[in-house]
Protein backbone atom coordinates (compact mmCIF):
# COMPACT_ATOMS: atom_id res chain seq x y z
CA UNK A 1 0.00 0.00 0.00
CA UNK A 2 1.20 3.27 -1.12
CA UNK A 3 0.04 5.05 2.05
CA UNK A 4 2.67 3.01 4.31
CA UNK A 5 5.41 3.86 2.41
CA UNK A 6 4.85 7.58 2.82
CA UNK A 7 4.10 7.56 6.34
CA UNK A 8 7.19 5.27 7.04
CA UNK A 9 9.34 7.95 5.29
CA UNK A 10 7.57 10.64 7.01
CA UNK A 11 8.07 8.80 10.37
CA UNK A 12 11.90 8.53 9.29
CA UNK A 13 12.03 12.46 8.98
CA UNK A 14 10.81 12.48 12.13
CA UNK A 15 13.37 10.57 13.76
CA UNK A 16 16.16 12.54 12.00
CA UNK A 17 14.95 15.49 12.90
CA UNK A 18 14.69 14.36 16.34
CA UNK A 19 18.31 13.30 16.27
CA UNK A 20 19.60 16.77 15.36
CA UNK A 21 17.55 18.71 17.83
CA UNK A 22 18.95 16.60 20.31
CA UNK A 23 22.53 16.92 18.57
CA UNK A 24 21.88 20.77 18.70
CA UNK A 25 20.34 21.16 22.26
CA UNK A 26 23.76 19.09 23.70
CA UNK A 27 26.18 21.62 21.81
CA UNK A 28 23.83 24.66 23.36
CA UNK A 29 24.58 23.18 26.91
CA UNK A 30 28.35 22.89 26.15
CA UNK A 31 28.86 26.48 24.64
CA UNK A 32 29.25 24.93 21.41
CA UNK A 33 25.69 25.93 19.34
CA UNK A 34 23.59 28.89 19.39
CA UNK A 35 19.99 29.07 20.38
CA UNK A 36 19.20 29.90 16.68
CA UNK A 37 20.58 26.54 15.75
CA UNK A 38 18.04 25.07 18.11
CA UNK A 39 15.24 27.19 17.03
CA UNK A 40 15.73 26.26 13.55
CA UNK A 41 16.18 21.91 14.43
CA UNK A 42 12.53 22.37 16.63
CA UNK A 43 10.93 24.50 14.16
CA UNK A 44 11.86 21.27 11.84
CA UNK A 45 10.79 18.66 14.03
CA UNK A 46 7.30 20.13 14.51
CA UNK A 47 6.16 20.28 10.80
CA UNK A 48 7.61 16.88 10.11
CA UNK A 49 5.82 15.59 13.00
CA UNK A 50 2.69 17.61 11.27
CA UNK A 51 3.29 15.78 8.25
CA UNK A 52 3.79 12.11 10.07
CA UNK A 53 0.04 12.55 11.28
CA UNK A 54 -1.18 13.30 8.05
CA UNK A 55 0.21 10.05 6.35
CA UNK A 56 -0.67 8.07 9.29
CA UNK A 57 -4.11 9.21 9.16
CA UNK A 58 -3.95 9.07 5.25
CA UNK A 59 -3.10 5.37 6.07
CA UNK A 60 -5.97 4.41 8.50
CA UNK A 61 -8.47 5.99 5.81
CA UNK A 62 -7.31 3.66 2.84
CA UNK A 63 -7.09 0.51 5.34
CA UNK A 64 -10.61 1.51 5.85
CA UNK A 65 -11.10 2.11 2.44
CA UNK A 66 -9.59 -1.38 1.85
CA UNK A 67 -11.59 -3.12 5.11
CA UNK A 68 -14.86 -1.56 3.77
CA UNK A 69 -14.58 -3.07 0.25
CA UNK A 70 -13.62 -6.64 1.46
CA UNK A 71 -16.45 -7.03 3.87
CA UNK A 72 -19.45 -4.53 1.97
CA UNK A 73 -22.05 -3.13 4.22
CA UNK A 74 -21.49 -5.37 7.01
CA UNK A 75 -18.28 -3.12 7.07
CA UNK A 76 -19.28 -1.47 10.32
CA UNK A 77 -20.16 -4.76 12.43
CA UNK A 78 -16.96 -6.69 11.43
CA UNK A 79 -14.92 -3.31 12.94
CA UNK A 80 -16.87 -3.82 16.38
CA UNK A 81 -15.25 -6.96 16.50
CA UNK A 82 -11.83 -5.64 16.66
CA UNK A 83 -10.96 -6.59 12.86
CA UNK A 84 -6.85 -6.39 12.93
CA UNK A 85 -6.01 -3.24 11.18
CA UNK A 86 -4.52 -3.65 7.72
CA UNK A 87 -1.13 -4.18 6.91
CA UNK A 88 0.67 -4.91 3.61
CA UNK A 89 3.83 -5.90 2.50
CA UNK A 90 5.73 -4.79 -0.85
CA UNK A 91 5.34 -7.51 -3.57
CA UNK A 92 6.49 -6.64 -7.32
CA UNK A 93 4.56 -6.33 -10.25
CA UNK A 94 2.23 -9.98 -11.37
CA UNK A 95 3.75 -9.40 -14.78
CA UNK A 96 5.64 -6.52 -16.73
CA UNK A 97 5.02 -7.62 -20.35
CA UNK A 98 8.31 -8.44 -22.46
CA UNK A 99 6.77 -8.58 -25.93
CA UNK A 100 5.48 -6.19 -28.44
CA UNK A 101 1.88 -4.49 -27.99
CA UNK A 102 0.86 -5.91 -31.29
CA UNK A 103 1.79 -9.38 -29.53
CA UNK A 104 -0.41 -8.28 -26.70
CA UNK A 105 -2.97 -7.51 -28.70
CA UNK A 106 -3.21 -11.03 -30.38
CA UNK A 107 -3.38 -12.11 -27.03
CA UNK A 108 -6.21 -10.24 -25.98
CA UNK A 109 -8.50 -10.91 -28.89
CA UNK A 110 -7.90 -14.72 -27.76
CA UNK A 111 -8.63 -14.18 -24.22
CA UNK A 112 -10.90 -11.73 -23.10
CA UNK A 113 -14.25 -13.01 -22.28
CA UNK A 114 -16.17 -10.11 -23.20
CA UNK A 115 -15.15 -10.27 -26.99
CA UNK A 116 -15.67 -13.99 -26.40
CA UNK A 117 -19.31 -13.11 -25.67
CA UNK A 118 -19.74 -10.63 -28.69
CA UNK A 119 -18.31 -13.25 -31.38
CA UNK A 120 -21.10 -15.77 -30.06
CA UNK A 121 -23.36 -13.20 -30.20
CA UNK A 122 -22.68 -12.05 -33.36
CA UNK A 123 -22.10 -15.60 -34.93
CA UNK A 124 -25.74 -16.78 -33.49
CA UNK A 125 -26.96 -13.55 -35.37
CA UNK A 126 -25.56 -14.73 -38.52
CA UNK A 127 -26.93 -18.34 -37.99
CA UNK A 128 -30.59 -16.86 -37.75
CA UNK A 129 -30.06 -14.15 -40.51
CA UNK A 130 -29.18 -16.71 -42.56
CA UNK A 131 -32.18 -19.24 -41.91
CA UNK A 132 -34.82 -16.63 -42.29
CA UNK A 133 -33.00 -15.56 -45.64
CA UNK A 134 -33.70 -19.22 -46.78
CA UNK A 135 -37.20 -18.77 -46.14
CA UNK A 136 -37.90 -15.96 -48.32
CA UNK A 137 -36.03 -17.86 -50.92
CA UNK A 138 -38.81 -20.03 -53.59
CA UNK A 139 -38.99 -23.57 -53.10
CA UNK A 140 -38.25 -26.49 -55.80
CA UNK A 141 -39.94 -29.37 -55.58
CA UNK A 142 -39.17 -32.25 -57.78
CA UNK A 143 -41.12 -35.28 -58.49
CA UNK A 144 -39.99 -38.44 -60.32
CA UNK A 145 -43.03 -41.37 -60.70
CA UNK A 146 -43.15 -44.35 -62.76
CA UNK A 147 -44.45 -47.74 -63.52
CA UNK A 148 -42.99 -51.14 -65.02
CA UNK A 149 -44.11 -54.22 -66.42
CA UNK A 150 -47.53 -54.80 -68.05
CA UNK A 151 -49.90 -58.33 -69.08
CA UNK A 152 -48.12 -60.35 -71.35
CA UNK A 153 -49.34 -60.33 -75.03
CA UNK A 154 -50.15 -56.87 -74.80
CA UNK A 155 -47.65 -55.19 -77.12
CA UNK A 156 -46.75 -56.44 -80.53
CA UNK A 157 -43.45 -58.26 -79.24
CA UNK A 158 -44.59 -59.37 -76.00
CA UNK A 159 -42.88 -57.12 -74.16
CA UNK A 160 -43.34 -55.76 -70.57
CA UNK A 161 -44.19 -51.70 -70.39
CA UNK A 162 -42.08 -49.55 -68.58
CA UNK A 163 -42.89 -45.57 -68.16
CA UNK A 164 -41.70 -43.00 -66.05
CA UNK A 165 -43.15 -39.33 -65.06
CA UNK A 166 -41.15 -36.01 -63.80
CA UNK A 167 -42.41 -33.06 -62.81
CA UNK A 168 -40.91 -29.68 -61.56
CA UNK A 169 -43.14 -27.59 -58.93
CA UNK A 170 -41.73 -23.83 -57.98
CA UNK A 171 -43.67 -21.97 -55.47
CA UNK A 172 -42.77 -18.90 -54.24
CA UNK A 173 -43.83 -17.10 -50.80
CA UNK A 174 -45.71 -14.35 -51.74
CA UNK A 175 -47.67 -11.84 -48.87
CA UNK A 176 -45.27 -13.55 -46.47
CA UNK A 177 -45.20 -10.22 -44.61
CA UNK A 178 -44.26 -12.14 -41.13
CA UNK A 179 -41.42 -14.04 -42.77
CA UNK A 180 -39.98 -10.85 -44.42
CA UNK A 181 -40.61 -9.10 -40.74
CA UNK A 182 -38.53 -11.57 -39.23
CA UNK A 183 -35.88 -11.14 -41.47
CA UNK A 184 -35.82 -7.85 -41.71
CA UNK A 185 -35.63 -8.05 -37.94
CA UNK A 186 -32.59 -10.13 -37.94
CA UNK A 187 -30.91 -8.10 -40.66
CA UNK A 188 -30.56 -4.95 -38.03
CA UNK A 189 -29.99 -7.36 -35.12
CA UNK A 190 -26.80 -8.70 -37.25
CA UNK A 191 -25.51 -5.34 -38.20
CA UNK A 192 -25.56 -4.04 -34.32
CA UNK A 193 -23.76 -7.27 -33.28
CA UNK A 194 -21.10 -6.29 -36.26
CA UNK A 195 -21.21 -2.77 -34.83
CA UNK A 196 -20.72 -4.11 -31.06
CA UNK A 197 -18.14 -6.41 -32.31
CA UNK A 198 -16.16 -4.02 -34.07
CA UNK A 199 -16.45 -1.14 -31.04
CA UNK A 200 -15.38 -4.38 -28.57
CA UNK A 201 -12.01 -5.02 -30.72
CA UNK A 202 -11.53 -1.46 -30.97
CA UNK A 203 -11.66 -0.71 -27.36
CA UNK A 204 -9.54 -3.88 -26.30
CA UNK A 205 -7.19 -3.05 -28.77
CA UNK A 206 -7.40 0.84 -27.32
CA UNK A 207 -6.80 -0.52 -23.78
CA UNK A 208 -3.91 -2.61 -24.53
CA UNK A 209 -1.86 -0.10 -25.98
CA UNK A 210 -2.67 2.84 -23.24
CA UNK A 211 -1.48 -0.08 -20.37
CA UNK A 212 1.56 -1.12 -22.68
CA UNK A 213 2.34 2.78 -22.78
CA UNK A 214 1.84 3.03 -19.06
CA UNK A 215 3.73 0.33 -17.91
CA UNK A 216 6.79 2.05 -20.07
CA UNK A 217 6.77 5.73 -18.73
CA UNK A 218 6.09 4.05 -15.13
CA UNK A 219 9.35 1.71 -15.61
CA UNK A 220 11.04 5.13 -16.74
CA UNK A 221 9.98 7.01 -13.70
CA UNK A 222 11.31 4.55 -11.01
CA UNK A 223 14.36 4.11 -12.68
CA UNK A 224 14.94 7.79 -12.46
CA UNK A 225 14.50 7.88 -9.52
CA UNK A 226 16.05 5.04 -7.52
CA UNK A 227 19.24 7.44 -9.69
CA UNK A 228 18.01 9.99 -8.47
CA UNK A 229 17.73 8.31 -4.63
CA UNK A 230 21.25 6.94 -5.16
CA UNK A 231 22.78 10.25 -5.70
CA UNK A 232 20.63 12.24 -3.08
CA UNK A 233 22.37 10.17 -0.67
CA UNK A 234 25.39 11.32 -2.00
CA UNK A 235 25.06 14.31 -1.73
CA UNK A 236 23.55 14.64 2.23
CA UNK A 237 26.68 12.45 3.57
CA UNK A 238 29.07 15.16 2.21
CA UNK A 239 26.28 18.16 3.49
CA UNK A 240 26.52 16.06 6.77
CA UNK A 241 30.45 16.09 6.78
CA UNK A 242 30.34 19.91 6.07
CA UNK A 243 27.61 19.91 9.08
CA UNK A 244 29.63 18.56 11.42
CA UNK A 245 32.48 20.72 10.30
CA UNK A 246 30.54 24.15 11.20
CA UNK A 247 30.20 24.77 7.42
CA UNK A 248 26.67 24.86 6.93
CA UNK A 249 23.69 25.60 9.39
CA UNK A 250 20.97 23.57 10.49
CA UNK A 251 19.09 25.15 8.32
CA UNK A 252 20.61 23.81 4.97
CA UNK A 253 20.99 20.09 6.63
CA UNK A 254 16.82 20.00 6.79
CA UNK A 255 17.03 21.06 3.43
CA UNK A 256 18.89 18.29 2.05
CA UNK A 257 17.38 15.95 4.56
CA UNK A 258 14.00 16.77 2.85
CA UNK A 259 15.60 16.37 -0.34
CA UNK A 260 16.35 13.11 -0.12
CA UNK A 261 12.31 12.32 1.46
CA UNK A 262 10.92 13.91 -1.25
CA UNK A 263 13.04 11.77 -3.74
CA UNK A 264 12.54 8.51 -1.56
CA UNK A 265 8.59 9.25 -1.94
CA UNK A 266 8.82 9.63 -5.48
CA UNK A 267 10.12 6.59 -5.64
CA UNK A 268 7.10 4.83 -3.70
CA UNK A 269 4.71 6.28 -6.06
CA UNK A 270 6.44 4.99 -9.29
CA UNK A 271 6.58 1.57 -7.11
CA UNK A 272 2.49 2.12 -6.59
CA UNK A 273 2.00 3.00 -10.42
CA UNK A 274 3.81 0.00 -11.87
CA UNK A 275 2.26 -1.94 -10.02
CA UNK A 276 -1.34 -0.97 -11.00
CA UNK A 277 -0.14 0.02 -14.26
CA UNK A 278 0.63 -3.79 -14.53
CA UNK A 279 -2.60 -4.74 -12.71
CA UNK A 280 -4.20 -2.66 -15.86
CA UNK A 281 -2.34 -4.65 -18.76
CA UNK A 282 -3.48 -8.22 -17.13
CA UNK A 283 -6.71 -6.83 -17.14
CA UNK A 284 -6.39 -5.23 -20.62
CA UNK A 285 -5.30 -8.69 -22.01
CA UNK A 286 -7.85 -11.24 -20.04
CA UNK A 287 -5.35 -12.52 -18.02
CA UNK A 288 -7.33 -11.38 -14.54
CA UNK A 289 -11.28 -10.60 -14.27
Amino acid sequence: MEAEGVESIMRERVEAAEKLLNRNSELLKRGLSSKLSVTIAEQGLIERRSGLLKATNDRLQAGESLLSFVYGTNYSVHLRKGIPSIKTIPVKPREVPTASDEKAIESAMETRKDLFALKASLNASKIKNSNLKNNLLPDLNLTVSGTKGGAPGYSANNSNNSSVFAGLSVSFPLGNDSAEGSFHQSTATLDRDEFLMREGSERVRQEVYSSFRAISFAQARLKNALEAETKAKERYEAEKKLFDLGTIDTFRLLQVQDSVSAIRLSIVAARSELATTSTFYLLSIGRIR
